[in-house]
């Protein structure tokens, strides 16, 4: 156990705490990425469709979350490297911190993206969802197929409107 004591606080400090600080990429990535897993797992296995449509609306406000969950793991991870890398003292271990850091910085510039692209993708699923049910001609078995015929249905429709004008 690593402490310090100054300006009326201690910081106690655990090897484990401090080892710690390496999985933050890789929970950052997990919970960066956790939609689109979702949604994959949400299109292999067979449940009704309201319960579909709960899980996409959830996976949507998830997405919409994703920039603030991302914010508060970077703010706890460089407080915490920060806090350790004065109690070591060590220049080696801040480097790699600061490695870390930057790493985790380059995620987040990305997630702005990722969750616009979650949120387009839920938003297309739902709309499937609600259109194939009104729609004989789809095969419901391949729902990636019948995205694409939708997009395109829907495309030449705003096409052969704009045209009309």
């Amino acid at each position: 156990m690593i402490s310090n004591i100054s300006s009326n606080y201690t910081i106690i400090g655990t090897i484990n705490d401090i080892a710690a600080l390496a999985y933050y990429p890789l929970l950052l990535l997990i919970l960066t990425f956790l939609p689109i897993i979702v949604l994959i797992i949400f299109l292999i296995i067979k449940i009704s469709n309201k319960i579909k449509m709960l899980i996409l609306f959830f996976n949507i406000i998830y997405s919409l979350l994703l920039p603030v969950i991302t914010a508060a793991i970077i703010t706890d991870f460089e407080l915490k490297s920060y806090v350790y890398g004065l109690i070591l003292n060590d220049s080696f271990i801040i480097s790699a911190f600061n490695h870390i850091g930057t790493f985790l910085i380059g995620i987040y510039q990305l997630v702005g993206l990722l969750m616009l692209a979650y949120l387009i993708i839920n938003a297309i699923v739902i709309l499937v969802m609600i259109y194939l049910p009104n729609r004989n001609r789809y095969n419901s078995n391949n729902i990636i197929s019948n995205i694409i015929k939708i997009i395109k249905e829907f495309i030449s429709n705003i096409w052969s409107k704009k045209n009309k004008t």
